[in-house]
């Protein structure tokens, strides 16, 4: 049993906000990774990364303590850490956890029957909110592609991000993308190279993910091909200077812009025009690189939230590129 104690005044409160409070104070502050090759021996034997950050979450019913007698919480339940003892997170009575160990296993196996080269594979393990949240960034160096100059490092790579939690926030879900290994920032674009997602079910459809994984290799390349347009694509500094404004635009304004962060893009197109020229493909990574390269505030640092604020910097782009960022990028993949 969970017991949560509730006083008159702020038991509402508690009930209906606990989880999102918690979720904003604790995100990634204990925030772990690690890199691990994936050996011929782990890939032979799809065996889970034995990690403690693969706790066992325990469902527990949701008690809480009013004028000294103890009620259940009708319809909630808490989600407990195995090996701490800690509560997770709250969530409704009818939600199916997924242990990671046992998704992500399906996974290993979804990439053994896809046949996917697995030479020098690895992958790092993220552990966010206390627990809740559980994230496996894959990178696959069988799968690079030179883009202009591969003595300069403009080289990507097929990666793979999934995520899996334990707080009802999402459902897991796999993410196919490419990162530019120059300054390992992942290419965020209008749309990834491949994408599935499930409802919180004991059942991973492996064929089915297996089938994904490997489309996802052509479609890499065709991505491939379109940056390398892009390289030999020439745009005009006002053109660049035109979509760094509309990326600029303050918060409650149409036209109004926010010169620190114009300015910011401005610098970094001058340092990707030096490696790249006045190009279509500068321009991308100027975007790219401020999205995941951008300082995060000293608070936001202190609170561990700072995974959060590149999140969510490219989750803005990715929509920019799907409305106005189309008049000055063309995401249509080569055949």
């Amino acid at each position: 049993m969970t017991v949560i104690d509730l006083g008159t005044k702020r038991r509402e409160q508690t009930l209906n906000n606990r989880e999102m409070r918690q979720t904003k104070n604790t995100l990634y502050n204990r925030g772990t990774e690690h890199d691990t090759t994936l050996s011929e021996q782990y890939t032979q034997n799809l065996g889970v990364l034995e990690s403690p950050d693969f706790f066992e979450p325990i469902e527990t019913p949701l008690l809480a303590t009013y004028e000294g007698q103890s009620v259940e919480v009708p319809n909630r339940k808490a989600i407990i850490r195995s090996d701490t003892g800690e509560v997770v997170s709250t969530v409704g009575h009818n939600y199916k956890v997924v242990n990671n160990a046992t998704v992500f296993a399906a996974f290993d196996q979804a990439l053994a029957e896809s046949e996917i080269d697995l030479t020098g594979a690895y992958k790092r393990v993220s552990v966010a909110s206390g627990g809740a949240k559980t994230i496996l960034a894959y990178s696959f160096p069988a799968y690079e592609e030179t883009i202009t100059n591969r003595e300069t490092g403009d080289v990507i790579r097929l990666t793979a991000l999934l995520l899996n939690s334990y707080d009802a926030s999402s459902m897991f879900s796999a993410r196919f993308q490419e990162d530019r290994l120059v300054c390992k920032n992942s290419m965020v674009g209008a749309t990834d190279i491949t994408t599935f997602a499930g409802r919180h079910t004991q059942n991973l459809q492996i064929e089915h993910a297996a089938e994904k994984i490997k489309q996802s290799i052509d479609v890499f390349c065709g991505k491939a091909d379109l940056y390398k347009r892009w390289a030999n694509d020439k745009i005009s500094l006002d053109t660049a200077i035109k979509c760094f404004e509309k990326l600029s635009v303050k918060k409650g304004y149409t036209t109004e812009v926010n010169e620190k962060r114009l300015e910011e893009y401005l610098e970094q197109w001058n340092v990707e025009v030096r490696a790249l020229g006045h190009t279509k493909w500068a321009l991308y990574n100027t975007l790219t690189h401020i999205s995941t390269h951008a300082k995060v505030q000293e608070r936001s640092l202190k609170a561990g939230n700072a995974p959060l604020r590149q999140l969510n910097r490219e989750i803005e782009l990715t929509k920019f590129l799907q409305g106005p960022g189309r008049e000055f990028l063309d995401f249509g993949v080569a055949a």
